[in-house]
């Protein structure tokens, strides 16, 4: 899992590095907004990977739809209702047996009390997670940059890998 701290750009002063990752830590999005995340930073960064895997002769393509539960989807090849709960883009390379599975997935959870501050019990936010082909991975990627998700990606990828080779 990418911690946040690498891949930040060159040029970044290392304090921003920092305020940066604290100020994800701390904010909570909309499904309005994570949906944008997903269109506009998630899909171009595992476009570019699943362009490079092709370029190298690895079949990889993207997709999005809206998951229906924990056993299947309903997948589709536009853009799904901005609001919904499940949405997701996925990395999938075609292998006929255990192919890479990268899908980043819109859930809610609720909005963590800290610091003394009152919620109403209704109050959610949505997470941009990440889930590999053996299930969730428990970690959010709302907020990383596009370089930070590809790096994420290619960690996930070479895990799987070294899956495969020791199998």
């Amino acid at each position: 899992m990418l911690s946040g701290r690498g891949a930040a750009a060159p040029a970044e002063p290392k304090s921003q590095t920092w305020k940066a990752r604290l100020a994800r830590a701390v904010s909570f999005v909309s499904p309005q907004q994570a949906h944008q995340y997903l269109t506009k930073e998630v899909t171009p960064a595992l476009t570019e990977v699943a362009e490079e895997l092709t370029a190298r002769e690895i079949t990889a393509k993207v997709h999005s739809g809206v998951a229906e539960d924990d056993t299947g989807t309903a997948e589709t090849g536009e853009s799904p209702k901005e609001s919904a709960e499940g949405t997701f883009v996925e990395l999938r390379t075609e292998a006929p047996e255990h192919p890479f599975v990268y899908r980043v997935q819109v859930s809610s959870s609720p909005v963590p009390t800290y610091g003394g501050r009152m919620l109403h019990p209704d109050d959610t936010y949505a997470r941009l997670e990440v889930h590999l082909g053996e299930g969730g991975q428990g970690y959010d990627v709302m907020g990383y940059s596009r370089t930070q998700i590809i790096h994420d990606v290619l960690d996930q990828y070479e895990r799987h890998l070294e899956f495969l080779r020791l199998g």
